[in-house]
């Protein structure tokens, strides 16, 4: 699932990585945290297109 962060926070496939807010990245599906929200489907193309998302897997 994609998400973007609100606020600082670590997380990602690995777990380690620290996200800044705006960083769009790639958690487990049905992952929930306070620090970050799904990317809507429209984002979620925008954003690949840009090359913001990031390949984690």
């Amino acid at each position: 699932m994609l998400v973007r962060a609100t606020a600082q926070g670590y997380a990602g496939k690995d777990g380690h990585q620290l996200r800044e807010p705006g960083d769009v990245f790639e958690v487990e599906d049905g992952a929930k945290a306070t620090w970050f929200v799904p990317v809507e489907k429209d984002e979620k193309q925008q954003a690949t297109r840009r090359g913001k998302a990031e390949d984690l897997a």
